[in-house]
């Protein structure tokens, strides 16, 4: 998680800033897409385990499921394949994310899904590929990768710097 509120469910049952999500109520947290579908699925004011990684260590916890206020959202690292037109689900990549995926690359952001039939699988790109440049800008967050896909001109490929099994590789994505 990148941030919890103070006065949110998640802090209430000690979530931390940092901590990764790896299991939720007994099914695996695999893609950034499965929390929020898990969550959905469960009704409010029901408690479940939720299984984090914080400093290298799994720790289970119980979380009381409750209704988001209507400011709350998603936390920002994760960008979801609805907000990606290039059919990415992304994550910024912390130390902590990158040792649960046994990344080799500690900084950028690690894509998590690529949806079947986009334009990122069709150039190639697949989960576990962290992108550390979009348009020969360096990018280290999700944040910093929308606010350069934003701006990035219409009809024009977008040119990801990608690192994958140890080096990197360009990608453009028309």
């Amino acid at each position: 998680m990148t941030s919890v509120t103070s006065d949110s469910p998640a802090a209430a049952a000690g979530l931390k800033s940092g901590d990764v999500i790896v299991e939720y109520d007994g099914r695996r947290v695999a893609r950034s897409e499965d929390l929020p579908r898990a969550v959905a699925d469960t009704p409010a004011g029901h408690q479940v385990p939720v299984t984090i990684v914080r400093d290298g260590q799994r720790i289970t916890l119980n979380v009381r499921v409750s209704r988001l206020k209507d400011q709350e959202s998603v936390p920002a690292a994760a960008m979801s394949e609805d907000e990606a037109p290039l059919g990415l689900s992304v994550q910024t990549l912390t130390p902590e994310v990158a040792r649960e995926l046994k990344l080799d690359q500690a900084r950028g952001v690690v894509i998590r899904d690529v949806r079947d039939g986009s334009r990122a699988a069709a150039a190639g790109l697949r989960p576990g590929d962290v992108i550390v440049g979009v348009d020969r800008r360096r990018v280290k967050t999700v944040e910093e990768m929308k606010s350069i896909l934003q701006k990035h001109a219409s009809g024009m490929p977008t040119l990801f710097l990608v690192h994958r099994d140890g080096g990197n590789v360009y990608v453009p994505v028309g």
